[in-house]
């Protein structure tokens, strides 16, 4: 969690309040990246797929969940 607050640059109080344990912390970084890459799915899925960043979305979201995850893992066990 020191490592997390130093590199976000929050005070480590301020994170611990927030996520009080490493694996809601783990949770939320999943969650969020889970929303961020469906958005970019969905917006590539909607588009003429002129855009290479959605291509990318797509083609990395699964590297971004497994990730995720397997933190999860670590984090709750």
């Amino acid at each position: 969690m020191r490592a997390v607050a130093r590199a976000s640059g929050l005070k480590l109080g301020a994170l611990q309040y927030h996520y009080p344990t490493r694996a809601e912390l783990v949770c939320a970084l999943a969650t969020s990246i889970a929303g961020q890459t469906a958005s970019n799915v969905e917006v590539y899925c909607q588009q003429a797929h002129t855009d290479d960043r959605g291509l990318h979305a797509l083609a990395t979201a699964p590297a971004y969940l497994s990730l995720a995850s397997a933190s999860w893992r670590r984090a709750v066990t």
